[in-house]
């Protein structure tokens, strides 16, 4: 990813990678008219629809336990924070780890920014959702509920 980007830009580039990975399972996603909503696209797994607000981090926050943070609010001027009643679903990409989190906006609802571990060794609370895409297909916070998923995921590429 060119490093020039501006931050909406930003943005757009991790949507669009966001859906690659969606299209990759064979999912369906489709995405609001206009940029209004609080959530960036809807995935369609099987019936199944979430709405999913993508975040992106692309730099290191150095001396940090968890150094990739990411800001739980919408908008510049009004910072709107994520709700459950809007968006079931954060998809956050650590670019520089090329990781994807997948988590249930129920998990993190009440948080204003999300810390993400340096590497796979790094442990948290959201490292249970590291490639955690069965959430989509569940619609669950529970990893246990989706340990099937995400084995049969994993095989299928």
């Amino acid at each position: 990813m060119p490093l020039n980007l501006l931050a909406k830009q930003k943005g757009e580039w991790a949507e669009v990678c966001f859906a690659a990975e969606v299209l990759r399972r064979g999912w369906r996603i489709a995405r609001p008219y206009g940029d209004s909503c609080a959530y960036d696209c809807i995935v369609d797994v099987g019936g199944r629809l979430s709405r999913v607000q993508v975040k992106s981090v692309h730099w290191r926050d150095a001396g940090r336990q968890y150094p990739y943070r990411v800001k739980m609010w919408r908008g510049k001027r009004n910072q709107l924070g994520y709700s459950a009643r809007e968006v079931d679903v954060l998809a956050v990409f650590v670019v520089p780890r090329r990781a994807w989190y997948i988590v249930p906006i129920a998990a993190i609802e009440k948080r204003v920014a999300l810390g993400f571990g340096a590497d796979r060794r790094s442990c948290g609370a959201l490292e249970r959702y590291r490639q955690a895409w069965w959430v989509l297909r569940t619609g669950t916070q529970e990893a246990g509920g989706g340990k099937q998923e995400k084995q049969r995921l994993s095989r299928r590429g």
